[in-house]
């Protein structure tokens, strides 16, 4: 096998692992919330620095790549992508560690009881995140429009439930440090399928060099608050 090939082969095999790990994070976190898994949790967080890990090795895989290669076509806009997927890779995996981080932090158990859609809203984001994953291995060009419509879903369910927790801490003294957190979570569920939608913009370009990345712009925060 060409060195070439070689090298994009083993760039697959280790994104498939980062993905991996930045999905089942976002599985595991949410799962440790809700059951107030102490264990889980920890081990969630500790994952994150095997993120950064594969980050940094990653980028440098593709720096050597496109420095040593000068691809062209397929080849180049594969190691552009990859580039920028890794990047949205680790700002989940941030996000899974600061859900993670809540379950040391405030019991929410008992809140959680009171808000059904925060089940809703953790299942639609977490298989959004596994729907990017899947179509940009499988070059699924039709799933972006998709995952735009479910992004817009995580909005609606995200101000439902912000005002119900904003409702909890005007009317009661206790919880108030968990609603909060509530808040907070959720916030980093919405970035999550921010993030999702991102890694499907990646898959048009991956095509045929179609850039869709402002096609349905949102107002969205800041990634700069882990």
């Amino acid at each position: 096998m060409p060195t070439a090939e070689r090298e994009i082969s083993n760039i697959k095999v280790r994104v498939a692992a980062m993905c991996e790990m930045a999905t089942g994070m976002c599985r595991e976190g949410i799962r440790a919330l809700k059951t107030n898994d102490r264990e889980l949790a920890e081990e969630v967080v500790r994952r994150d620095v095997q993120v950064d890990e594969l980050e940094m090795e990653l980028e440098e895989k593709c720096l050597r790549f496109l420095a040593l290669h000068a691809p062209k076509a397929f080849e180049l806009r594969y190691v552009v992508a990859v580039s920028r997927l890794i990047s949205d890779l680790e700002r989940i995996a941030d996000h899974s560690k600061s859900i993670g981080r809540q379950v040391h932090e405030h019991y929410c158990v008992p809140i959680l009881a009171q808000l059904p859609d925060f089940t809703s809203l953790t299942d639609l984001v977490s298989g959004m995140l596994s729907e990017a994953v899947e179509a940009f291995f499988k070059s699924d060009v039709q799933k972006y429009a998709d995952l735009v419509e479910k992004d817009r879903a995580v909005g609606e369910y995200q101000r439902g439930l912000n005002q119900k927790l904003v409702d909890m801490i005007a009317m009661e003294n206790n919880n108030i440090g968990a609603a909060v957190a509530l808040i907070n979570v959720i916030r980093r569920l919405e970035r999550i399928a921010d993030h999702a939608k991102s890694i499907a913009v990646l898959i048009p370009y991956m095509a045929d060099g179609t850039i869709l990345r402002h096609k349905y712009k949102k107002a969205s925060h800041a990634d700069n608050d882990y």
